[in-house]
């Protein structure tokens, strides 16, 4: 019954992009704008309420923020963002669960622009000031996915992202791509965790190197993709939110985002 839910869910979701299409055809920019929103609204609806949905930049530190992120998914209870009215809100990376960059039409140009961004964010929130950890670390990065309405055939889009992604380090890689009623596709980190399992687990552990020889013989590029048609945005939503809710609780130490000579005041 689920499926069956989904699947009229992503029905509905491609003929509202069509609706969209048919009276933007004139302003490519506010067509990919209302289609951020329309995602946008999708995962506002269906992810947990401790969750938020906006978009904006990640606050790298006292003076400088990220490239403009389309989607952002951010914990809403344990962290501050700051300029919540506005549309292109500011997060600090504690908040940050997972980005989604989102694309009307899928080509080559478009998937290179995107792993080059999400290689060159993942490695800045790397570099952010030191955080809180209330519970043992785990999936520490947030996911960075890209989501597209439509697109080249699926195989073309996977043995692209392959060429685009061999001189990536693994760890920098895109981690989801869904085409709406088409397909997904896992990659870097995502692919990792869910072939190996999380970091230090009793899962990695166990796993023999017969078995990891297997599962490298058979995805040598660390590529996975499934041809799901209908069922795309059920399994892109199911493998996003189990990556998400296995997040430890993270929450900003806001004071180390000063330069470190600031005087704040004096003591008296």
């Amino acid at each position: 019954m689920i499926h069956e839910y989904f699947q009229y869910l992503s029905k509905v979701i491609a003929a509202e992009s069509e609706m969209l299409r048919a009276f933007y055809k004139s302003h490519h920019g506010k067509l990919g704008e209302a289609r951020e929103i329309l995602l946008q609204r999708f995962l506002t609806t269906y992810l947990p309420k401790r969750l938020g949905v906006g978009s904006g930049f990640a606050l790298l530190s006292s003076s400088n923020i990220s490239t403009e992120q389309d989607i952002v998914i951010y914990d809403a209870l344990n962290n501050p963002v700051f300029f919540p009215e506005c549309r292109s809100a500011i997060f600090p990376p504690s908040a940050i669960q997972a980005l989604i960059e989102v694309k009307s039409s899928l080509d080559k140009n478009d998937l290179e622009k995107t792993v080059h961004k999400t290689c060159l964010v993942k490695q800045e929130l790397r570099k952010v000031p030191s955080i809180l950890v209330l519970e043992s670390p785990r999936l520490m990065e947030p996911l960075v996915c890209l989501f597209a309405y439509s697109s080249q055939d699926l195989r073309v889009v996977k043995e692209t992202l392959i060429s685009i992604q061999r001189n990536i380090a693994e760890d920098d890689r895109l981690d989801l791509v869904c085409i709406l009623n088409e397909g997904v596709i896992s990659s870097g980190t995502y692919f990792n965790i869910s072939m190996f399992g999380e970091p230090n687990s009793s899962h990695r552990r166990s796993m023999t190197p017969e078995r990891q020889k297997e599962i490298l013989t058979k995805y040598p590029d660390k590529v996975l993709t499934y041809r799901l048609r209908e069922n795309s945005l059920l399994v892109f939503y199911y493998w996003l939110l189990s990556y998400i809710i296995r997040r430890p609780v993270i929450i900003p130490d806001i004071i180390r985002y000063a330069p470190p000579d600031y005087i704040w005041g004096d003591e008296c």
